[in-house]
């Protein structure tokens, strides 16, 4: 956004395919994590769980065992990611703002 010309030499099809895998790669280890956690756990009773959707805090809850660690885990991951995010776009947002404001014409700001 901030070097329109130069898109096409920044954004590479090596660049967007590293991009691609980054994300992959981050979403197959947070996966990993969560299910390694999640069998480390013991279960006994009634192993029922009354939702369509099997998902990680429904089967953490049919737990004997305690789930302090896993969820310590679960926060401190959701944490990284979010604020990773959160800085990766602030950032963006700033060079935006900063190149917008460089601009001397009204007309190119616009």
């Amino acid at each position: 956004i901030c070097s329109p010309l130069h898109y096409t030499n920044i954004m590479s099809k090596r660049g967007c395919a590293q991009l691609t895998a980054g994300t992959w790669l981050t979403g197959v280890i947070n996966s990993m994590v969560h299910t390694s956690m999640t069998f480390t756990l013991s279960f006994c009773g009634p192993n029922k769980i009354s939702q369509y959707y099997c998902d990680i805090l429904p089967v953490r809850a049919l737990s004997c065992s305690s789930t302090y660690f896993p969820e310590l885990v679960r926060l401190l991951i959701a944490g990284i990611l979010g604020g990773g995010a959160f800085l990766i776009t602030l950032i963006s947002y700033i060079y935006i703002l900063s190149t917008i404001l460089r601009m001397h014409s009204v007309e190119g700001r616009h």
